[in-house]
Formats: structure tokens, C-alpha cells, sequence
């Protein structure tokens, strides 16, 4: 039998608030290192981004945890479709890492602020484009899931 709860269970907004949160802490730390010139603070960048790797991480769990209780539960994701999501969080994990590696390592690449930063903010729209279409297709396939279950 199909589950009725898959609606009530979607979380809003699938608690972004703490990674809207970590992100606006590294761009107030970043702005402010800009704007009086005390930097650039390489080792404390590289502390503050792994902290926000940790919590990106731990969010990406949850989701896919979710993703599964709704794929138990009959909504209509497909095998390709969660495997998508699973590759993309684990590619933006990565990239995280690497950056972190190469600032962690002294390696000339992270060496000029703006570069660290440019390729931060590229990270982050990558970010907001994932989860965008992650919850569109869960609207999607919790919209399927409840036209199954409603009565005609």
C-alpha cells in the first residue's frame, strides 16, 4: 500500500539555515579581511571552510536519507535520478576537499585570496543549482505520489 505521509514529511526548506548561515559567516570573513586589509588569513579560511564542509556533509546526508524513505515509500525517483544526487554531492564534497587540501598544503593556487575566493563562490552556486533541482524533483515525485493516493 502506498503511504499517504510522503507530503507531511517533506522538510521546508530541508534545513538550509544552517548552511545559509556558515556560508554568510565566510563571506562576512571574507568581506572584512578585504575591507581593513588584515589579511589574507589563510589558515583561519581554511578552518571556516572546513567547518562548512562538515555541515554540507552532514545535510547531504540527511537528504539522502530522506530520498530513500521516499523511494521506500513508492514516490517516483528513479534508480538514475538518486544516483545523480549521490554523484553530485559527493563532486561538491570533493571540490570543497581539494580546496581545502591546497590551502591546508601552502600550494601556490591557493595562495592568491580572490582565486580562493572566486572558486569558493563557484562552489556555492553549484550548490544552489543542486539543491534547487533536488527539491524540485522531490515536489515532483511527492505531486505524482499524492495524485496516486487522492481519491478521483
Amino acid at each position: 500500500m502506498i503511504d499517504n505521509r510522503i507530503n507531511k514529511d517533506v522538510p521546508q526548506p530541508f534545513r538550509h539555515e544552517e548552511i545559509h548561515e556558515a556560508i554568510y559567516e565566510l563571506e562576512t570573513f571574507c568581506n572584512e579581511v578585504n575591507q581593513y586589509g588584515i589579511g589574507p588569513k589563510f589558515e583561519e579560511l581554511s578552518l571556516k571552510l572546513s567547518q562548512f564542509r562538515s555541515i554540507l556533509a552532514n545535510h547531504f546526508i540527511e537528504e539522502q536519507l530522506f530520498l530513500l524513505a521516499l523511494i521506500k515509500r513508492g514516490a517516483q525517483i528513479s534508480q538514475a535520478q538518486h544516483g545523480q544526487i549521490l554523484e553530485e554531492h559527493t563532486v561538491i564534497l570533493e571540490r570543497l576537499a581539494d580546496v581545502l587540501e591546497r590551502l591546508e598544503s601552502g600550494n601556490h593556487r591557493s595562495r592568491n585570496w580572490c582565486m580562493v575566493w572566486d572558486e569558493f563562490n563557484d562552489i556555492i552556486d553549484r550548490i544552489a543549482d543542486h539543491e534547487a533541482e533536488e527539491q524540485d524533483l522531490i515536489a515532483k515525485a511527492v505531486d505524482f505520489q499524492n495524485r496516486q493516493v487522492s481519491p478521483h
